[in-house]
């Protein structure tokens, strides 16, 4: 998933962060699950680096209701929010086992 985004944005002609290279060897390990907040920086980034990028957005000078993404860069933006999706997911299932597991400590401790 992680070479998808890479090769997503090398596609696109954005720069690799280092933190999307240090997100790829975590992801080595067993068990990895991205926290939220690195989710959300990602998608903070990543989405930020397309508005950079005049193919994808239009940055009016006038106003920025009159800024928009072109119609490429709206399915680009598209395709990276479906792929960040999973990683949502993940951390979120990755909460509730970790509510559940609290729940049931707590009962057998008696709390």
């Amino acid at each position: 998933m992680l070479l998808r985004i890479k090769i997503f944005l090398r596609r696109l002609g954005l720069p690799i962060s280092f933190g999307l290279i240090d997100l790829e060897r975590a992801k080595t390990y067993k068990g990895f699950v991205m926290d939220k907040q690195a989710i959300k920086e990602l998608m903070y980034g990543g989405i930020k680096e397309l508005m950079n990028n005049r193919h994808y957005f239009y940055r009016s000078s006038v106003n920025k209701d009159y800024s928009s993404f072109t119609t490429e860069g709206r399915e680009v933006v598209q395709n990276f929010i479906l792929d960040m999706a999973r990683y949502i997911y993940e951390a979120e299932d990755k909460e509730l086992d970790r509510r559940a597991k609290d729940m049931v400590m707590k009962e057998l401790k008696g709390e």
